[in-house]
């Protein structure tokens, strides 16, 4: 147990290295999420203060507190979620020559950074982009800075793209139905 918190924290400030032990240790992506799954839950104890705190209606402070309940038991879910899709797009963008071990290992080091979550009000934001320094750091051990760049930005892009298909979808249809 206190070598997987410790690799998770290395994973956080030296990412290419706990890369490498990763895939020598054939590390699993469900250490990762269940080590930071207790950040989150201090992260949903400071929004439950913090709802307590604020002075809206019973009703809105009553829904806020469900559905911190309900993220705070689905984090794991959603966490998974979050590395299998970024494993398909990964695999997707990356060159051959990585394996399926090592976009494993790159996921559990992104996965790592949700321990900022310990951090009141800026966790998330932090680990946001915590989590694509070190998605950076990693394609950079082995690949050039251009194609890091490209597979860093490939999903975003491919985000937009398909946002903007269904915007367009959306105005279709209902231009369509305002003729009639």
């Amino acid at each position: 147990m206190r070598e997987i918190v410790l690799l998770n924290l290395e994973s956080i400030f030296f990412p290419a290295r706990a890369t490498e032990k990763r895939v020598v240790r054939k590390d699993h992506l469900y250490e990762s999420i269940l080590i930071t799954w207790p950040a989150f839950f201090v992260y949903a104890l400071f929004e439950v203060i913090f709802k307590i705190l604020d002075v809206n209606t019973f009703f809105l402070n009553y829904l806020s507190l469900v559905m911190i309940t309900l993220s705070l038991l689905l984090f794991p879910i959603y966490i998974w979620l979050y590395a299998q899709v970024n494993f398909l797009v990964l695999r997707i963008f990356l060159p051959a020559s990585f394996n399926d071990t090592e976009i494993d290992a790159i996921i559990g080091s992104m996965v790592s950074s949700n321990l900022f979550y310990l951090l009141p009000l800026i966790g998330p934001i932090i680990s946001f982009i915590s989590s694509k320094i070190i998605l950076f750091s990693c394609l950079r051990q082995r690949l050039s800075v251009p194609i890091s760049v490209c597979v860093l930005l490939g999903p975003i892009l491919l985000s937009m793209v398909i946002i903007a298909f269904l915007a367009f979808c959306l105005a279709l249809f209902f231009f369509f139905f305002a003729l009639f």
